[in-house]
């Protein structure tokens, strides 16, 4: 009995953890595909509402309760360029799939500043944040907290997509 419980266990990690990493893969697929849509003038309204619901999904997955008063309107000054508008792709995928790496090991409960860190500028060299402008994020990237580094970077990535309304993108 017990390897039943066992197995059970083990395959529900196994499939979350395969949720968001398919999760992962379709929010960078379908980035490029607007990307490609809005380039050659074809309409990708449709494709925004997919990625923003992915996002959300995402953020449901590997939220943190933290919260940092200010973060999101420092944010919203600082971040211009839209996910879809990202041209290297890998760059996308890399930075996507260590936001995923770096929410699972917070949930884990491993405190990896070095990984928060990394996840962090990569966050910003992808966005092109200039840093000078982001007193809250710099506080964050000091503080080595790697749930809040988290937050920060997801609320990023809302904003990227134009929040999660239904409003356009």
């Amino acid at each position: 009995m017990s390897d039943v419980i066992s197995y059970s266990f083990e395959d529900s990690i196994s499939t979350e953890s395969s949720y968001i990493d398919a999760l992962a893969e379709d929010i960078v697929r379908t980035a490029s595909v607007i990307g490609i849509l809005k380039s050659i003038g074809e309409g990708y309204d449709e494709l925004v509402q997919l990625l923003k619901f992915l996002i959300s999904e995402l953020v449901m997955e590997l939220h943190t309760t933290s919260y940092v008063e200010g973060l999101a309107g420092e944010l919203c000054e600082v971040i211009k360029t839209r996910l879809w508008d990202i041209e290297d792709e890998f760059k996308l995928y890399t930075l996507i799939n260590n936001v995923v790496t770096l929410g699972l090991t917070v949930r884990e409960g491993i405190n990896d500043p070095q990984l928060a860190r990394e996840v962090f500028e990569e966050f910003a060299d992808t966005f092109s944040l200039d840093l000078s402008k982001c007193a809250i994020m710099k506080k964050i990237l000091d503080s080595g907290d790697p749930a809040l580094t988290l937050q920060a970077v997801l609320l990023g990535l809302v904003i990227s997509v134009g929040g999660l309304s239904n409003d356009g993108g």
